[in-house]
């Protein structure tokens, strides 16, 4: 699946626009993990544990968001965003969302 951030696929022509696609994910920590990435950020420094999430969480947005494409029959996703933030819920629950979205399309078959 050719995935790509312009509106145009360069050398390929886009036959259909099928229309917007996406996908979300919604990761968190455990209470250890928040405890732990409190700690860090009073110290400072990476926080790898959060890039960990931030990084499963995007990569299963776009896996949903290809998985989308696919079952409309698109051959490609152009205009690809991505779009993230965090949630807390009371006062130790963290969350991360990535929303991943784009236009599904079919591009012309070379014979």
């Amino acid at each position: 699946m050719i995935v790509v951030s312009s509106e145009h696929i360069y050398g390929e022509t886009i036959v259909t626009s099928l229309g917007t696609v996406s996908g979300t994910a919604i990761c968190s920590r455990s209470q250890a993990g928040n405890f732990l990435g409190k700690l860090r950020a009073i110290a400072g420094g990476r926080m790898s544990g959060y890039e960990k999430i931030m990084r499963e969480a995007r990569d299963a947005a776009i896996a949903e968001m290809i998985a989308d494409a696919k079952k409309n029959g698109a051959d490609a996703i152009v205009a690809f965003r991505i779009a993230n933030g965090g949630m807390t819920v009371g006062d130790d629950d963290e969350f991360v969302e990535v929303l991943a979205y784009g236009t599904a399309v079919q591009i012309k078959k070379s014979v």
